[in-house]
């Protein structure tokens, strides 16, 4: 979102066994990214919808939805609203510890 390059380090890489594994982990991801968008209510509900649909049997369907969830997350520019940088929320937390 700042346009500056990132390395991404996946540590400790597993393979997803089935569909329903695949959906609640896209959902859990996807929820976090629109928490660190702005807008965490989006991805509360979207966590939500999934995991109902999931314990309802619904697997298809829930992976369908966790995979439009990431779509949309994928197509935000910016953050929304008054969302601090990764390099202040950083600074804030380490401040926190201190206090």
């Amino acid at each position: 979102m700042t346009g500056r390059p990132m390395q991404l380090d996946f540590g400790i890489a597993g393979k997803l066994n089935n569909d329903t594994e695949k959906a609640a982990w896209i959902s859990q991801v996807t929820a976090d990214g629109f928490e660190a968008a702005g807008d965490p209510e989006m991805g509360q509900i979207l966590r939500a919808t999934v995991m109902d649909l999931l314990e309802g049997g619904d697997v298809a369907e829930g992976l369908d939805v966790a995979k439009q969830g990431f779509s949309r997350l994928q197509k935000i520019k910016a953050p929304f609203g008054n969302v601090p940088s990764a390099k202040t929320a950083l600074l804030e937390q380490q401040l926190a510890e201190f206090d």
